[in-house]
């Protein structure tokens, strides 16, 4: 008899173990919001998106991934969204690269062309990197304006590194960036 008991309440903590862990999962599912790592939105123009198959036209919200190039071409704006906190608005003529994803620091390449950065520190994303040919600019939390020349500083400061040499721009100020200097 204590055996049929204890095989029952096994069975019993089993099927209760289950539920707990679908009601959990259920909860979840429901309650949770998925957030998208990298997408794409087209305010004007043509944007052209290389997904490592060259270029092609872009569509609006469209997902991005790693390694994928946008460009935008002459008189289109469009703006690359990172983990729904990290805005990258694109000038006309400008491209960029997504280099890396990781919520812990986020990083692009700008190889041309003029961008401004909205930075919110929302969805736990920690950091921003940009780089263009001769400059990397990092931030936490701000906002601020990268072109092949120069890094403007909205809100909070950037780190901006330039042939090997870091310097910290702090809000309303721009860096200019020669050769020579």
């Amino acid at each position: 008899m204590a055996k049929k008991n204890r095989k029952l309440a096994y069975a019993i903590l089993g099927i209760a173990a289950v539920l707990v862990i679908l009601i959990a999962f259920g909860y979840f599912k429901i309650t949770g919001s998925y957030t998208v790592k990298a997408f794409l939105n087209i305010y004007s123009g043509d944007v052209q998106v290389d997904h490592g198959r060259g270029w092609s036209g872009a569509v609006d919200g469209m997902d991005l991934s790693l390694n994928d190039r946008v460009r935008t071409e002459a008189n289109s704006e469009a703006a690359i969204v990172l983990h729904e906190s990290v805005i990258i608005s694109m000038e006309p003529e400008t491209e960029i690269v997504i280099q890396d994803l990781a919520k812990a620091h986020l990083k692009a390449e700008q190889p041309r062309g003029s961008t401004w950065n909205k930075f919110t520190g929302l969805a736990g994303v920690d950091g921003l990197s940009i780089e263009t040919p001769t400059t990397v600019a990092t931030v936490r939390g701000t906002d601020f304006g990268v072109d092949m020349d120069a890094v403007l500083v909205g809100e909070g400061t950037v780190e901006i590194e330039y042939g090997g040499e870091k310097q910290v721009i702090p809000a309303g100020r721009k860096a200019v960036i020669r050769e020579g200097m």
